[in-house]
């Protein structure tokens, strides 16, 4: 329980402490021990869920039985990655099968395990994520393979372990990889990398709004970064963290500049060192001849020298010069009166409604404080479908909330608008928000459901839903936007390309908006007619304005870097989040600026651009991509390639039932690929064919301009090209992408823009440099080459009066009449099942995961030759989904002549939760225990509970004129521990409760006669202080009453809250607390600037206070001395503190005092700080204490 404290007295003989040492660090964590092996909401959905165990020639893969199609669609996809990335590694040997766990749980997660002491290496992932965030990632809901892929780049990484260490695991099962060490921002810049190259323009790399949040930054600090920026802790990064950010950033530049190949050297050579924490950046210098440091330095060197400042344009003005470093807007569209969602670095997450001139209306925290709480989450990175109804009396939005067993579970809010007050919550809503209905009805969302997701309206009043559309499998949809007048919806729909927008007729008939995957995306209706959305121009996330009824659409901004959520103001105006710096500011732009000169500029010669009134902007009146009537010469539609052969092995199609099994006899190999192709598509030489890509993947979702890609809409037997430009050539519609489908290595995104607006472009534009065979991998060619070579700025609109003629927006795009449909499989490999069959519940339990035999000589003392032996065994298992688990240690010494033995248990089967019971014989320090424990634990939301039985039992040896002694301890506990709170990045809770709670009964207590309870209760409060979002003050009250206890069994005081370096007092007590009273545990409690005194008690009351002011630091090195693991400053924190106790209700104690401390982070995985501490005490007559230590 957390109210004790155990008792581990020093043993006295060395060789104990040596044998422990050593177990301590083969294994990293300790000797065996037994945990759950995954969170409680995995492990609840394997408990709940028949569960079947599918073997592949690369995989093992549990799944949940109604999960079989979506598993099988995710081992196809996984299955060609892990291909793909061991072709990549250094060495070609044989590996084992990657572990791999789908669940039915929605966690909004994936990750890997890496190999240690009593749990295998594993990956888990969901059937679906439902966080909107993972769009803004390029990420679809129900794409969960290329979730899987990004996680394969650490399975296989972490694979890499040969050597001593690979021998060391063979041996006992598995202790540590050594690759965990080349630390966060590696692992993760390293999966983030590839996490777009695998034949799909998928994920973080494709994502606009991923490279202008981090380009924002990079201008924001003139390309001067230190190493610190690949913190995970960085907070100027926030929320996405720098190892991921600034590590997939620089992991590209390593890749582009010294290519893949020294990635996987250094992997190799990390996975074969002795000392895996130690001299990491040494490696990187044994293979990149720099060390990290140096490398880093160069690559920052290269951000100042490329770095192009980007301003706003005169069309567009800051409204809200503050919104927060991750936050989402939305309007009401007649009124103006927005609605923002935010979190800001010295600001706690908060929904704030303004008034059209924008004045605060309301503002309001998102986080309920007191217990039975109606929801526990509240942050907007949870936030998605936030929409006002027509009258603008309410405002509606879906929170992703926990459900009992910490699944997530989104929930619907009504809140009103003019106060701020969350009237009623809808549970029932599986997915992300979408819009409300004009007539306020009814509310439209994204389902979700296994892998496949469909719009679903929901009748507020009933609870009544109807499914509005019927996509299959793998098809992933963004939040829809309902029009005024409730007939149509837009709604964004995912491809192999990107994000592209659909429209849904009043008759339920589907009809694309655009077909060219540039991150169509978040619409928002304008008026009856027209939508203003967000589109990738230039590789920048710009607003774009679309009549729906003719597909006509043009840019309306040019922000910098990044907008987000753009919402109407009425029909002339927009507002919308634009990424400055390190956060957000709320611009506003109108509607008709620019919308007016691309017009002007595509309309075919002798039609009259037609007028428009400044509340409404005019309609466009030609198609983009398609060139006008009387285009100028070169904009011929040029030559359609002939059909290509699908020599590419692909995923089983998205069908709603389960795939059928091959088994390797029944299997039909598919037609071999070329040699100088690989088996996923990858990208044609200039002028060539690309033979890896089935006529379906071309056809539906076409990425790059080509005049060699089929046209999307065709039928296999009759592809056709849609010209990008009305000119000769042909250009890339995304940046990076050469036309033939390859990367432009020779030009930046602007260098293409550049060339696209000028309506040209020479065949070395358009083309790229040649390339006669793909890269190593079969990987897609990403990033584009170098781009040493500065490019000039996109020209900023003069004001409209004056504006000239400029060339239409480029697009291009695929049949739009098509059929709106599924995206075609995802690139892959046939799945091949070796074995598919119900999971046995004790699979694997028997064969140890975890076997570790040590044998230790030591002598006996300095000065004697006598030689001590102590050996051991430690031994740990579970079956293959947790459900039983077990750990036994065993060791005996020379010395003592006894052995010590520990077994202990786990159950998982009732799920959520978790039983466990333990039994141990110890001998030390002549005395023998004997210890029992058995519990029951789970978690409620975000409370833990935890009911149990403890036994204690410990026999002192007789020695001398000290008889044996015997004392022992049994009986029933309970605890459960509250809390709820929010936090800014800078300043630490700002307003928090916190409540925990537990009690013991002990008959017979210390074989007495006495029965003892053990009853305590603590509050913790946390409020903002006084400097703006950078300090906190904490306020905390413990009552701890011990009935029938001996006299002074309580301690208060006495231990410190780190580990003291110096204390200017030396440790006391006011009395001995007799054997008899010392089974194996203490019972404590701590009190601030009594560090070096421990005052005994029956019972005590505590209360403190403490305020700390925090100065932020975030700098970091790649490495400390050249030899130990990075080291990242945090902050400087100040306190400054009071407290006072009062036991046994006669005697107060107090103390006040202040401490400074430097907060570190070593490795990017351990936190320390350094500290000194001033304590006075105003009561019994104590001297004043300073402390000087480190805290863990």
């Amino acid at each position: 329980m957390a109210s004790r404290m155990a008792r581990m007295p020093a043993s006295r003989w060395r060789l104990r402490w040596h044998a422990v040492a050593v177990c301590l660090l083969l294994t990293s964590w300790g000797c065996a021990f037994v945990t759950p092996r995954f969170p409680q909401d995995i492990q609840t959905s394997f408990a709940r869920d028949p569960m079947r165990k599918l073997t592949t020639a690369s995989l093992e893969l549990y799944y949940p039985e109604q999960l079989r199609g979506p598993a099988l669609r995710m081992a196809a996809r996984l299955e060609g990655c892990v291909e793909q990335l061991r072709a990549q590694t250094w060495r070609k040997e044989p590996r084992a099968r990657v572990l791999v766990y789908m669940t039915s749980a929605d966690f909004n997660n994936a990750y890997v395990v890496p190999d240690y002491a009593s749990i295998p290496q594993q990956m888990v992932v969901p059937a679906n994520v439902t966080l909107e965030l993972f769009h803004l990632f390029g990420l679809g809901e129900v794409d969960i393979g290329d979730v899987a892929c990004h996680e394969a780049v650490h399975y296989v990484q972490l694979q890499q372990t040969n050597g001593l260490w690979g021998f060391l695991n063979d041996f006992t099962g598995g202790l540590f990889q050594p690759n965990t060490f080349t630390e966060s921002w590696f692992l993760e810049g390293l999966a983030t990398y590839y996490e777009g190259r695998f034949g799909k323009d998928t994920g973080r790399p494709h994502s606009p709004v991923w490279r202008g949040w981090f380009d924002s930054v990079v201008q924001a600090r003139d390309g001067r970064m230190d190493p610190g920026f690949l913190s995970p802790e960085n907070r100027a990064l926030d929320p996405f963290g720098g190892n991921y950010l600034t590590g997939m950033h620089f992991v590209e530049y390593l890749a582009t500049k010294y290519g893949e190949a020294k990635l996987w050297k250094l992997v190799d050579n990390q996975g074969t060192t002795v000392i895996p924490p130690i001299a990491v950046t040494l490696r990187f210098k044994g293979v990149y001849g720099k060390d990290i440091g140096s490398l880093f330095a160069e690559y920052t060197k290269d951000l100042r020298e490329q770095l192009i400042v980007r301003e706003r344009p005169q069309s567009q003005r800051v409204w809200i010069p503050e919104a927060g470093y991750f936050s989402r807007l939305a309007s009401h569209p007649s009124t103006g009166v927005t609605a923002l969602v935010s979190v800001g670095r010295e600001q706690y997450s908060r929904l704030t409604v303004r008034e059209p001139d924008g004045h605060v209306r309301f503002e309001r925290p998102l986080v309920e404080l007191l217990p039975f709480r109606r929801w526990v989450l509240g942050s907007s990175t949870l936030v998605s479908g936030m929409s006002f109804s027509a009258d603008g009396a309410w405002l509606y939005l879906v929170m992703a909330d926990l459900n009992a067993v910490g699944a997530y579970d989104a929930k619907l809010w009504r809140v009103d608008a003019r106060t701020g007050e969350v009237v009623r919550v809808w549970d029932d809503v599986k997915g992300m928000g979408g819009s409300v209905t004009p007539d306020g009805a009814a509310y439209v969302y994204v389902r979700v459901e296994g892998d496949t997701a469909n719009l679903r309206r929901l009748e507020l009043e009933s609870g009544k839903q109807e499914q509005l559309t019927h996509f299959d499998a793998s098809a992933p949809l963004g939040p829809p936007a309902v029009s005024p007048d409730g007939t149509r919806m837009v709604f964004p729909l995912k491809g192999n390309q990107g994000w592209d927008l659909v429209v849904r007729e009043a008759d339920g008939s589907l009809r694309w908006l655009t077909r060219d995957g540039l991150f169509n995306y978040s619409p928002r209706w304008l008026d009856a007619d027209r939508i203003v959305f967000l589109r990738e121009d230039t590789g920048r996330l710009q607003a774009h304005v679309m009549t729906v009824s003719t597909r006509e659409l043009a840019r309306i901004t040019d922000a910098p870097f990044l907008v987000m959520d753009v919402s109407p103001m009425g029909t002339g105006e927009v507002a919308f989040l634009n990424r400055d710096g390190a956060s957000f500011t709320i611009d506003r732009a109108a509607v008709s600026a620019m919308t007016e000169r691309v017009n002007a500029a595509v309309l075919p010669s002798g039609m009259q651009a037609p007028t428009s009134s400044p509340d409404e902007a005019p309609s466009l009146r030609a198609e983009p991509g398609v060139p006008p009537a009387n285009a100028p010469a070169g904009s011929g539609t040029g030559t359609p390639p002939p059909p290509l052969a699908d020599t590419s092995p692909m995923s089983p199609p998205p069908l709603t039932s389960a795939p059928a099994v091959t088994t390797p006899s029944e299997q039909t190999p598919p037609p071999p690929a070329p040699e100088e192709l690989s088996t996923f598509p990858s990208t044609a030489p200039p002028g060539g064919q690309n033979a890896g890509m089935s006529p379906e993947a071309l056809a539906a979702f076409p990425g790059a301009a080509s005049s060699e890609s089929p046209d999307a809409g065709a039928s296999r037997d009759t592809l056709t090209a849609t010209p990008s430009t009305p000119d000769a050539g042909t250009l890339a519609a995304r940046p990076g992408t050469s036309a033939s489908g390859g990367p432009d290595a020779g030009a930046s995104p602007d260098t293409l823009a550049s060339t696209r607006d000028a309506g040209t472009s020479s065949p070395a534009q358009a083309q790229g440099p040649a390339t006669s065979e793909p890269p190593p991998g079969g990987f897609t060619p990403f990033p584009p080459g170098s781009t040493d070579t500065p490019v000039e700025p996109a020209p900023v609109a003069p004001p409209l009066a004056g504006a000239l003629p400029v060339e239409p927006i480029a697009s291009t795009t695929g049949n739009l009449e098509a059929p709106v449909g599924a995206p075609p499989p995802d690139p892959g490999k046939p799945v091949t099942v070796l074995t598919d069959e119900p999971y046995s519940t004790l699979e694997g339990f028997l064969i140890p995961e975890f076997r570790l035999p040590y044998l230790w000589v030591a002598r006996e003392s300095d000065d004697s030759d006598d030689l001590l032996f102590s050996g051991g065994l430690s031994l740990a298992g579970q079956d293959r989904l947790g459900f039983h688990a077990y750990a036994l240690n065993f060791s005996y010494s020379t010395q003592d002549e006894e052995p010590n033995v520990s077994l202990a248990y786990g159950n998982a089967q009732l799920a959520p939760w978790y039983l466990q019971a333990s039994v141990a014989r110890v001998r030390e320090n002549e005395r023998t225990d004997l210890q029992a424990l058995a519990y029951a634990s789970r978690t409620f939301w975000t409370t833990p509970v935890t009911i149990g039985v403890l036994a204690l039992h410990r026999e002192y040896d007789a020695v001398g004129q000290f008889p044996r002694l015997v004392t022992r301890l049994i009986g029933p506990e309970v605890s459960m521990s509250y809390f709820a709170g929010d936090a800014t990045s800078y300043g630490g809770l700002q307003r928090g409760l916190g409540i925990s709670v537990s009690g013991a009964v002990y008959p017979g207590a210390f074989a007495l006669d006495s029965t003892v309870g053990d009853v305590r209760l603590g509050l913790d409060g946390f409020f903002g202080g006084f400097f703006g979002g950078k300090d906190n003050l904490q306020l905390s009250a413990v009552g701890r009453y011990l009935p029938g206890a001996p006299e002074g069994l309580l301690e208060v005081g006495g231990f410190s809250a780190g580990q003291t370096w110096y204390s200017s007092r030396r440790s006391t007590e006011t009395s001995r607390l007799p054997l008899q009273l010392q089974p194996g545990i203490a019972f404590s409690e701590y009190v601030r600037g009594y560090e070096d005194i421990t005052i005994r008690a029956r019972n005590a009351l505590i209360g403190g206070a403490t305020y700390r002011y925090r100065i932020i630091v975030d700098h970091g090195w790649a490495s400390t001395l050249w030899l130990l693991p990075s080291l990242f400053v945090r902050n400087f924190e100040m306190d400054v503190f009071a407290t006072l106790a009062r036991t046994d209700n006669r005697d107060n104690h107090g103390a006040f005092g202040a401490a400074m401390s430097i907060q570190f982070t070593m490795g990017q995985a351990v936190p320390f700080s350094l500290f000194y501490q001033f304590a006075r005490r105003y009561d019994d007559g104590l001297g004043d204490l300073h402390l000087v230590g480190i805290g863990l």
